[in-house]
């Protein structure tokens, strides 16, 4: 394989087209910007879909999604719920470290809670509609009253009759009380047919035997 690399262009190229085809870097390539000393992997051969950050972070917290036309906004929005639970991680087995953690949190909303007349979802000034109003993205306003129309449900033939199902031996006792049908090889009311009866096969056997 062929592997030319620029190091002042921060600039890799491979034969194998490694690359090109799946997204990432091939063990050549690799192989190469360790002998030259490379500490980074340049910033065009990482794609966006192998970024921790490709989906939004804040999709785990909340419906509510900042403006799409705003990227830097968006960016700084992931990267604050990055840093909470990158934090959150470190204090979490720490007791007093968490204490703190969340005594600083509530001086924070406390202060931009008094600069602001923002109202959040959680705080009791807001109905429960007007949260989910808000959720869901709906601008009508949710009726006083909901009537709600309980379908009947329609049986089947044969549904609804509670019986438990019968044993293998219930089976077999109520199949032997019923009237078996004549058998033509002994001419008898018999749980067996002509392929089955024994009347039939032993001749059929003293016959071959003869």
């Amino acid at each position: 394989m062929n592997v030319e690399i620029k190091v002042e262009e921060k600039e890799i190229n491979c034969s194998c087209e490694h690359f090109k085809s799946m997204g990432v870097l091939c063990r050549h390539a690799f192989t190469i910007i360790m002998r030259c000393g490379v500490k980074e992997i340049p910033e065009r051969y990482i794609l966006k879909r192998w970024r921790k950050d490709v989906i939004s972070r804040n999709y785990r917290f909340s419906s509510l999604q900042s403006d799409l036309g705003d990227c830097e906004n968006v960016k700084l929005v992931n990267d604050s719920y990055y840093n909470f639970e990158s934090c959150l991680d470190i204090v979490r087995d720490d007791k007093k470290k968490l204490t703190l953690f969340v005594e600083k949190q509530q001086i924070l909303l406390k202060e931009f809670e008094s600069e602001s007349d923002y109202t959040f979802a959680g705080l009791k000034s807001k109905t429960d509609g007007e949260v989910v109003c808000k959720l869901m993205g709906v601008s009508i306003p949710i009726p006083k009253e909901i009537n709600i129309h309980v379908l009947q449900v329609q049986r089947n033939k044969g549904s609804g009759i509670k019986k438990r199902i019968p044993s293998i031996v219930e089976v077999v006792y109520e199949y032997s009380k019923k009237e078996h049908r004549m058998c033509s090889g002994c001419r008898k009311r018999v749980p067996h047919n002509l392929c089955t009866c024994p009347v039939r096969i032993a001749i059929a056997q003293s016959t071959k035997d003869s």
